[in-house]
């Protein structure tokens, strides 16, 4: 029972990137995609509106494709907001 949280958590951002088309390779995100905190423009959605986090042991490879995928995604929207 201890990892049915990790392949739970690990179908779900698998499926997550199919469903968006981000399941393929890219080119890494910077260093600062890596940064844990919200990015800008993120909103506030209070103490009610964010769950506690979860850890889970995910493969490297898989993290490395959602961090990517999310930093190719949002990079235009950030630049725009930090201008």
């Amino acid at each position: 029972m201890l990892d049915t949280k990790d392949a739970l958590v690990e179908y779900s951002v698998r499926k997550g990137l199919r469903v968006r088309g981000w399941d393929h390779d890219r080119d890494p995100a910077p260093e600062d995609a890596w940064d844990q905190g919200r990015w800008p423009g993120s909103r506030d959605r209070g103490i009610d509106g964010c769950p506690e986090p979860i850890s889970a042991r995910l493969d490297s490879v898989l993290v490395a494709r959602t961090v990517a995928a999310c930093w190719h995604a949002s990079a235009p929207a950030i630049e725009r907001l930090r201008a």
